[in-house]
């Protein structure tokens, strides 16, 4: 009796065995998957972060380019000012002339 009892615990010892190791053995497969899946989400983000950092790239040279047209602008804008400027001065020079000339002839 004790051996027939002793073998059953035994048999039930490697039956919860069998089956722990099924569980362990499809907690590794799954352990895999996700190592797999991280791997993947790895590689995909690896390459977001490169089309980042390349459109990062390009929009620093466009904004260098940005940069350079309006300091070329304002240049442009300085020089038109100073010309207006010369001319409106050299327009009241030459308006002043006219005036004095014309008292000149007045007076004589």
């Amino acid at each position: 009796d004790e051996l027939l009892v002793t073998r059953n615990e035994l048999g039930l010892a490697w039956l919860e065995a069998a089956q722990h190791q099924a569980a362990l053995s499809s907690a590794s497969e799954s352990a895999a998957a996700d190592r797999r899946a991280i791997s993947a989400a790895e590689t995909v983000a690896s390459g977001r972060v490169a089309d980042l950092e390349c459109d990062l790239g390009a929009a620093r040279v466009a904004l260098a380019q940005l940069r350079s047209r309006d300091a070329s602008f304002r240049n442009e804008l300085q020089d038109h000012t100073k010309a207006f400027s010369d001319a409106m001065e050299a327009r009241r020079g030459h308006e002043l002339c006219e005036a004095e000339n014309s008292l000149q002839g007045k007076e004589l």
